[in-house]
């Protein structure tokens, strides 16, 4: 093999080694299908610092979809199923109009059988790794609940006065209940590589005095590293053979 040949073939395989493509697939749970509760696809939302913007969501009542897309509609191996003993809620805030906290699958009471979850699966067949942003929602900025991936679990305050949660995003990284309860309105589940994961979010307090309030999730956006395309790992396994063979013969 030639020099050439080789410095072309070891600059292939470097370019499809060093691509990464980034891909979100952003599920925004409603109770009623209106402008208030869906995020349609003239608004975006996300977390800036997530690189999580988008236009992309998908609108659904509960926690069963048999194909999640990607934002630009590419369907995907990822499905998501879950149980919400507790029905989907909007709160009255309408300063969460066209946000994942506007609505979401709720628990009114610190009952564990009560408690929403979502399970997705099939993420390892689109994705390499990822993280999992999941936003909370409530009708009060007292209430306090922890969110769990199984091996994770953080717990948050919503921001906000009694009677009303605000529309800031604040991630939470409080693992320890113990020590107070930071405010957040949604959580990050960093480096995630499980072909599945369930979510389950609990009430930790619910504020007294204040008649429907709830805890629960409004949305979550998955923010991952796509799989290489088959001609991609085609031709780093063509361009690594021609290399293990110059050197070889070398």
């Amino acid at each position: 093999m030639t020099t050439t040949k080789l410095l072309c073939a070891s600059a292939l395989l470097a370019g499809f080694a060093l691509e990464s493509r980034a891909a979100l697939i952003s599920v925004n749970l409603r109770e009623f299908a209106n402008d208030v509760n869906d995020i349609d696809a003239d608004e975006s939302y996300g977390v800036a610092a997530e690189g999580s913007v988008t236009n992309g969501w998908m609108n659904a009542f509960g926690p069963g979809i048999a194909t999640l897309n990607l934002a630009d509609g590419t369907p995907t191996t990822v499905s998501a199923t879950g149980n919400n003993p507790g029905g989907t809620d909007t709160t009255f805030n309408t300063t969460l109009n066209d946000t994942p906290m506007r609505a979401g699958m709720a628990t009114f009471s610190l009952t564990p059988a009560s408690f929403p979850t979502i399970t997705l699966a099939g993420l390892a067949g689109t994705f390499t790794s990822y993280d999992l942003i999941v936003y909370f929602t409530s009708n009060d900025g007292a209430d306090q609940g922890q969110i769990s991936d199984g091996t994770t679990t953080y717990f948050f305050s919503l921001p906000g006065g009694t009677g009303s949660q605000t529309a800031a995003l604040i991630e939470t990284t409080d693992t320890n209940f113990g020590d107070g309860v930071a405010e957040g309105s949604y959580a990050v589940f960093r480096g995630l590589t499980a072909d599945s994961v369930t979510l389950e979010v609990r009430a930790k307090n619910i504020a007294a005095g204040n008649g429907g309030t709830f805890v629960g999730i409004g949305g979550y956006q998955i923010n991952g590293t796509l799989l290489p395309e088959p001609g991609s790992l085609a031709l780093m396994t063509l361009g690594g053979l021609m290399i293990a063979r110059r050197r070889r013969s070398a």
